[in-house]
């Protein structure tokens, strides 16, 4: 199809071409910088293969190994060169192909070894370079740019273990107006499909702040657009197994989205000093929600970096506790974060030797 004056399109004719594969898919972007997007085709097979285009026409195609079944790639530029390189997910783990700037591909070391989930890529740490997001079994990952082309996996915070998992979908996007990028990503079974929101504290790592119970069933994929006057980006859902389209509205009259100190608490939300202050041994964390909900609770040092997850899961509502072995951490400052829908609470301690 072509668009003629921004509004209509008039067939543009029908090329018709094989990609080979089994079950395949195609994206589209600009690999070779001519001003044209260009194709890319996967599926079950090998490798992807890229379709160069130019006026709408298919005019050269070529295969590029990856050694296991790609899943949907995405797009990055890992070196800054204004070149877009390709980043796919596959059965063996995630693979890195860097563009040398004329759409030729070169497979470089692979950036995990572990099976693949959905991946996204976006400046998640703010430092001005793409990253990758990972959906994969229980929990979020992120593995961070070293401007190098080579990529650091990162702690999350957010890993929370649904018992289902199958991963369907990932996107991103600034949910809560911070200027980070967030993420909901879904997975489930034939019974039940899980969608979860996860805010970036704006370091790179993210936590879950609420989550959603569907009907039985599949999606498809999940995609982020402003669908609503507010300008609030909202999120959509394909919903395979009623064959229709889930709308999540987001609800920007909820304020604040993410609770942090310094800022009234909401009721029933509770983070008590840890005991015994200072703790030479074993900690004793006590905390209150005002229903059952998902918490995250973790430990960071005094330069704001994880270092464990203490609590992370469905919790029940009211006066709860939990217990850290401060043993293997030397003296210092530390900090207890708790991270649950609409709150993020923290408390400093200091451990001693």
């Amino acid at each position: 199809m072509k668009n003629t004056d921004g509004r209509h399109f008039i067939s543009g004719g029908l090329q018709k071409f094989d990609q080979g594969f089994t079950n395949p898919y195609s994206t589209s972007i600009d690999v070779n910088n001519d001003g044209f997007p260009d194709l890319i085709g996967g599926g079950t097979g090998d490798s992807i293969r890229v379709y160069y285009v130019k006026d709408s026409i298919i005019y050269m195609e070529k295969n590029f190994y990856l050694g296991a079944e790609p899943v949907l790639p995405a797009y990055l530029d890992v070196n800054n060169d204004g070149a877009i390189d390709i980043v796919v997910s596959t059965s063996y783990g995630i693979e890195l192909l860097i563009n040398d700037g004329y759409g030729n591909f070169t497979r470089s070391t692979p950036i995990s070894t572990q099976a693949g989930g959905t991946i996204q890529c976006g400046d998640f740490d703010g430092d001005g370079w793409a990253d990758i997001i990972e959906s994969g079994v229980g929990e979020l990952t992120v593995y961070h740019n070293n401007h190098d082309g080579t990529f650091t996996k990162m702690p999350t915070g957010a890993g929370y273990n649904v018992g289902y998992g199958v991963v369907y979908g990932l996107t991103v996007g600034d949910f809560d107006g911070s200027g980070t990028l967030d993420a909901v990503y879904t997975w489930g079974n034939n019974d039940t499909l899980v969608a979860l929101s996860a805010l970036n504290d704006g370091t790179g790592i993210f936590h879950i702040v609420q989550t959603w119970k569907t009907l039985g069933g599949e999606r498809n994929n999940l995609s982020a657009a402003t669908l609503t006057s507010s300008g609030a980006l909202d999120f959509i859902m394909g919903y395979r197994e009623a064959s229709s389209i889930l709308i999540f509205h987001n609800d920007t009259s909820v304020t604040p989205l993410l609770v942090k100190d310094g800022t009234q608490t909401p009721n029933g939300y509770a983070l008590q000093q840890l005991y015994p202050s200072p703790v030479s041994s074993t900690a004793s964390i006590n905390y209150t929600l005002p229903s059952s909900q998902i918490v995250n609770i973790s430990l960071y040092n005094s330069l704001g970096q994880f270092i464990e997850t203490i609590v992370n899961g469905l919790v029940d509502g009211g006066t709860n506790s939990a217990t850290y072995d401060c043993s293997t951490l030397p003296s210092g400052v530390f900090f207890i974060r708790l991270i649950a829908p609409h709150v993020m609470l923290t408390k400093e301690f200091v451990h001693y030797v």
